[in-house]
């Protein structure tokens, strides 16, 4: 649900602001984005919890994979990165 709700949130101010002839190419360069997204991310936690694993098992990497998961939810939501206003107009 949050991620649906975040995606939302950066989908619909490009879109919106893509001229109508490009609106095809953002569709399929934010497709691509979430795709490598998601094979890195996998990939990271899996690291993640392959390093641990082998250290100290696999409860302790399972919690590892865990915690890191949870503090890049949380970091990415807390992200300094804001969408640009527009400027006022002068009066």
């Amino acid at each position: 649900m949050l991620l649906s709700i975040g995606i939302a949130f950066l989908t619909t101010p490009v879109f919106s602001t893509a001229p109508v002839a490009l609106v095809s190419h953002v569709s399929a360069i934010l497709n691509t984005a979430q795709q490598v997204a998601g094979a890195v991310g996998t990939a990271t936690l899996i690291t993640i919890m392959f390093a641990v694993t082998t250290a100290s098992g696999v409860a302790a990497g399972s919690t590892a994979a865990f915690g890191a998961a949870a503090i890049v939810a949380t970091g990415g939501s807390r992200s300094p990165w804001r969408p640009r206003s527009s400027p006022a107009a002068p009066h």
